[in-house]
This record gives structure tokens, C-alpha cells and sequence, in this order.
């Protein structure tokens, strides 16, 4: 099983790591700690180690799925990429004109999108070991190896959410600026600055909560009875790229969408069942995190999921759009993990912490042991690779244009 020892030793040596960030952190070990801020050098150390650990570990693998391949192939073939995102034409070629292996290039990109994501929560050192854990468990890690462009934007927003709270519009929109040189759909995410800038906790009543929840589900049970109304909606979305045209149509087959809604597994509704009781304690989670910061991140996390189960995974046009949601629900477990741990001693938030654990690690297991994520019951390295690189098709002669 090399993957599961891998991932699993990668996941103790970042725990360790965080850990120790834990322990010398300069914001203290409180939530929101006000210890001394100079940052000493085991700090840096031991907050660096775990991101580099995970560039190592994405950048020696080869084929992780679909999208990764994809990537692979442009790199090694020389096929050009869309000009219009100009920050990851600008690292790509970079990379092919200095002639480097192609570990070097997917390590550097799982490396910008580890620093902005754990640098988010730099402040909040308790929450970065249960970030280190749900980043595996819950699948973002398998998001940060196949659609890296829009990963690479999703972690440079999640940043960003700071500025959002301090109401710092120039900055925020400096680094959406950024995201969208990466992914040319971040730039929907203008928007959330206006949305969310108050800090206000929309979802306070849980009752509405659960209503919208079944909503999102009758109108996912009932997609078919709309879908010539939802075909027009998904027209508004396509202007994101030229290349999502085709989703209008293909997403809207009949095939594409029952087989996308046939989520029928234990941990389909393992998954369900977790997030309605994070619903159920969402009350307490803010009473004791307290901060507009968490409010924000429960909004975006709560509309994340009534999108994620709204909408059946096929239609990209409608999807894709919410996708940069969908990166805060591990970012909810470990606040949620992290809330019942402090609270470990009262025996419901204990064993609602065991179930939570125990029901992401079996399913963090389990698909690696079925083998069904996408070949991650194996671990093939690049030097396993089998194909040899030909004479490219096309060859980039700077690093701006394609």
C-alpha cells in the first residue's frame, strides 16, 4: 500500500510540525493569541517544513488523475495554454524554457498553493493541526493535484479573507487580481467583498438553515422537471471561459446528470449527516470563536454546501462557479474538530468528535484501499513514468506569451 503509508507519513510529520508551530508560535497558543509577534526562527521553520513536505510529495507523483495528466502533457509537449491567464503561462513557461523536470514545476505550484493556505490561518495556530488532517481526509488535497489552476486561486481567496473582515478593499482585490491571472474564473469572487464585508453571521436561525438544505435537495431530486429553465442559467455562466461553451450542452444530457446524481455511498451520507450537525452547533461555534473572521468563513461554507448539494456535479457551467466554496468545508471541520476537542470533556461533544474523526479517516482509507480516487491506491513517482517526452509541438519563446 504505498500510498496509504505515504500520505499517512506525510500527514504525522505535518501534524508534528504544526505541532511545534503550535508551541512557539508568536500569537499564542489561544485562538487568537496576542503573544509577542516577533516571528523566531523555529517558527518559520517548523511552519515551512510541512509545506515543503507536501511539495515533495505532489511533485514526484505522476498521474493523480485526469487533469494532472492534462498539465503533464502541455508541459512535456509544449501545447499552449490560454493567454489570458498570464501568471500561470508566466510560471509554465519559465519552467520550459530553463529546461526543468516537471516534479520542479508541480512541486512549486503545490508549494504556492500550500503557503497561502495554511498562511491564512497563521494566527490561529491551534486550527492548523485539524486543517493539516481534513486537507487529506476531506479531499482538498486531491483538488491541489488535478484542477491547479483554480486550486491556486481558491487558496490565494481563502488569503484574502482577511481583508475582507478589516475591510481593506485594495488589497483583497490586489489578490483576486492575482487569483484570476491563475484562473480566469476568481473573478466572480470580486463580488464577495460587498457580500461579506459586514461580518455579519447570515445564517443565524438553524431552522432556516435546514429549510434551505432541503431545498437544495428537492431542487437537485427535481432537476430534470427544470432543466430547460436551468439551461438558461447556465448561458449566463459560460462567458466565464470559451472553453465551458460545451459544458451548456454536454452537462445537461440526461446520462451526465443521473450518473453525477447517483451519490449513493456510506460516505455520501456519512458526509450529509456530518454537515447537518455542524448545522445543529452552529449557534455555539460562533458564540465561541466570535470573530467576524469566522463568521465570514461559516457563510461561504454554509453556501458552498447548499450549491454542492443544489446542483448536480455535471453541470459545469453552474458548478464551477461555486467550486471556490466548496474549499471551505475541510476549513469548517477543523473548526468544528477543533470546537469539540476544547469542549472534549463534556461526553455528547466527545463523541460527536470521535464520530466525526473516525467517520473521515474511514473514508480517507477506504477509497484509497478500493482503489477508486483516481490510482491512488498506487504511488507511481516520475521515475516510473513510462512515456518519453517528444520533440514538442509547441515551444514557448518567452515567458509573457504563448
Amino acid at each position: 500500500m504505498p500510498t496509504v503509508f505515504v500520505y499517512t507519513l506525510l500527514i504525522v510529520f505535518m501534524l508534528l510540525c504544526f505541532f511545534c508551530v503550535m508551541q512557539v508560535s508568536p500569537y499564542g497558543r489561544n485562538m487568537y493569541g496576542t503573544g509577542n509577534k516577533n516571528i523566531s526562527v523555529a517558527y518559520k521553520a517548523f511552519f515551512a517544513l510541512p509545506l515543503l513536505a507536501i511539495a515533495v510529495t505532489c511533485g514526484v507523483r505522476y498521474d493523480v488523475g485526469y487533469d494532472h495528466l492534462g498539465y503533464l502533457n502541455i508541459y512535456l509537449y509544449g501545447y499552449p495554454w490560454r493567454q489570458h491567464e498570464i501568471l500561470y503561462v508566466v510560471i509554465q513557461n519559465a519552467f520550459s524554457l530553463c529546461k526543468l523536470p516537471y516534479p520542479l514545476l508541480f512541486g512549486f505550484l503545490a508549494l504556492i498553493e500550500s503557503f497561502f493556505f495554511f498562511m491564512a490561518f497563521r494566527k490561529e495556530p491551534k486550527l492548523l493541526v485539524w486543517l493539516a488532517i481534513y486537507l487529506f481526509f476531506d479531499g482538498l488535497m486531491g483538488s491541489w493535484n488535478n484542477i491547479i489552476r483554480a486550486s491556486i486561486a481558491g487558496c490565494i481567496w481563502i488569503y484574502s479573507i482577511d481583508y475582507i473582515v478589516e475591510k481593506k478593499p485594495i488589497p483583497y482585490f490586489v489578490f483576486n487580481a492575482i487569483a484570476t491571472g491563475f484562473h480566469s474564473s476568481a473573478v466572480l469572487l470580486f463580488v464577495a467583498y460587498p457580500l461579506f464585508s459586514q461580518g455579519r453571521d447570515l445564517f443565524k436561525n438553524v431552522r432556516l438553515q435546514y429549510l434551505l438544505l432541503l431545498l437544495a435537495f428537492f431542487i437537485r431530486i427535481t432537476f430534470f422537471r427544470y432543466s430547460d429553465q436551468i439551461s438558461r442559467l447556465t448561458e449566463i455562466f459560460s462567458f466565464i471561459s470559451s472553453r465551458y461553451e460545451s459544458y451548456v450542452l454536454s452537462g445537461l444530457s440526461a446520462d451526465n446528470v443521473g450518473h453525477q446524481n447517483a451519490g449513493t455511498s456510506m460516505a455520501f451520507y456519512m458526509v450529509i449527516i456530518i454537515n447537518v450537525i455542524i448545522i445543529a452547533y452552529s449557534k455555539k461555534m460562533h458564540s465561541y470563536f466570535n470573530s467576524k473572521r469566522f463568521n465570514v468563513i461559516y457563510n461561504i461554507y454554509f453556501i458552498g454546501v447548499l450549491t454542492f448539494y443544489m446542483f448536480p456535479v455535471g453541470l459545469y457551467a453552474l458548478t464551477r462557479p461555486f467550486r471556490y466554496f466548496y474549499f471551505f468545508r475541510p476549513i469548517m471541520l477543523a473548526y468544528f474538530s477543533l470546537y469539540l476537542y476544547e469542549n472534549r470533556k463534556r461526553l455528547r461533544e466527545f463523541w460527536t468528535l470521535m464520530l466525526v474523526v473516525v467517520s473521515f479517516t474511514g473514508i480517507f482509507y477506504g477509497s484509497m484501499l478500493k482503489g477508486s480516487t483516481g490510482g491512488l491506491s498506487k504511488y507511481p513517482t516520475y521515475i516510473q513514468h513510462p512515456e518519453t517526452p517528444l520533440k514538442p509541438i509547441y515551444k514557448p519563446h518567452s515567458v509573457f506569451v504563448n
